[in-house]
């Protein structure tokens, strides 16, 4: 005989999901980590039932069980069916998320899940000068935004030998200031956005625009503002998945 979990399983609407608010986003990467990103818009629909703080501790009980990962989505509608609802939230961590191109370095200020500043500075030809003004442009944002942790795109393109050593400068700063890095690949960025997973950076950026649009401060943020913005979304949102 067929499970109500069986029966619920089959109704479940299988398709594409683009996020269009960070709540969205969250939804969808509890979908990803339980196995099923195509059913993102059921879990957008238990959402909308449940609190996300209930849902999250499901999923860290699903978690835990030490159920295997085949059947971790089972059990967190087991766990889910039996939790009481919940609305105690985590500490907002103050995150800094840094994108470093050659001639400019952007930031974007996360208290939790809101953007609390954002900035670009360029940068000189001068290579020197332009590690110089990064670094002291970073230093700024760290002592006034009181910033306890930051992450950086992950370098994975070897010919870009400017941008490698402002990204290297900027990492060695962060690790003697005794801050905690998390770093992210294009990839992790472009699945996280989107199911299926996004295939540019212009899509990406337009994902991310769309959710973060009201938090800007302006109507149209530069492109590395926004590339500060998506990286540093993604990584709050993870932050609500560890135990």
């Amino acid at each position: 005989m067929m499970s109500i979990l069986d029966q619920v399983a089959m109704k479940r609407p299988l398709s594409g999901f683009r996020p269009t608010n960070a709540r969205e986003l969250l939804i969808l990467r509890l979908a990803q980590k339980l196995g099923e990103p195509a059913a993102a818009a059921h879990y957008a629909q238990l959402a909308a039932e449940r609190s996300i703080e209930t849902l999250l501790l499901a999923y860290r009980r699903a978690v835990n069980h030490g159920t295997p990962p085949r059947d971790v989505a089972r059990r967190f509608h087991v766990e889910l069916a039996s939790a009481k609802d919940q609305d105690n939230r985590s500490r907002e961590e103050r995150l800094l998320a840094i994108k470093v191109e050659r001639r400019s370095v952007a930031i974007a200020v996360f208290i939790g899940g809101k953007l609390d500043f954002h900035d670009v500075r360029n940068l000189s030809s001068h290579a020197e000068k332009a590690v110089t003004s990064a670094l002291g442009f970073l230093r700024w944002a760290i002592s006034n935004c009181e910033v306890e942790s930051a992450t950086l795109e992950r370098m994975t393109n070897g010919k870009e030998i400017r941008r490698a050593i402002l990204n290297q400068a900027v990492l060695d700063m962060l690790r003697s200031s005794g801050i905690p890095i998390w770093e992210v690949s294009k990839r992790e960025l472009l699945e996280a956005y989107s199911h299926p997973p996004l295939r540019s950076r212009q899509e990406l950026r337009q994902a991310a625009h769309s959710i973060l649009w009201a938090m800007f401060n302006t109507d149209k943020p530069g492109v590395q503002e926004i590339d500060a913005g998506a990286l540093g979304l993604h990584v709050q949102t993870e932050r609500c998945f560890l135990f």
